[in-house]
């Protein structure tokens, strides 16, 4: 299967994040996601799945961000089940980027990082010990 960046996102995609290591995307005390994983006053950057297996997109994650914690994904139906919309913006660099944001605004706000949280799946959950600074 082929992936055309400028095709629109169907429902059955997935989005993939990186999870950083920032207190506010992280619950470090119940190991779980925080909804400011999603909470901004700017676009969402995520990306595509274009047809790649987790595997590439996690070793994609891995080479681009020097702190490497984690990936999730989740559906861009669950994405619009949040009233939130999805739109590809390919980079000369990154064909796969999209962006995630609230309609009539830039960023997503705090109920519906919430909402998109409860949808997210951890597809390679963090590395506490790639914690040390």
């Amino acid at each position: 299967m082929t992936f055309n960046p400028d095709t629109p996102i169907d429902n059955s995609e997935f989005l993939f994040r990186a999870i950083r290591p920032f207190q506010d995307h992280w619950n470090f005390e119940k190991g779980k996601l925080s909804s400011g994983f999603y909470k901004s006053s700017l676009p969402i950057s995520v990306e595509r799945d274009g047809a790649r297996s987790n595997e590439e997109i996690i070793d994609s994650f891995k080479s681009f961000f020097t702190k490497y914690f984690g990936v999730s994904k989740i559906q861009a139906e669950d994405c619009r089940k949040c009233e939130t919309d999805i739109c590809p913006d390919k980079k000369p660099d990154n064909i796969y980027h999209a962006i995630i944001e609230e309609p009539g605004r830039s960023g997503v706000s705090s109920s519906k990082a919430k909402c998109l949280t409860r949808s997210t799946i951890i597809v390679e959950f963090p590395i506490l010990s790639d914690l040390s600074t």
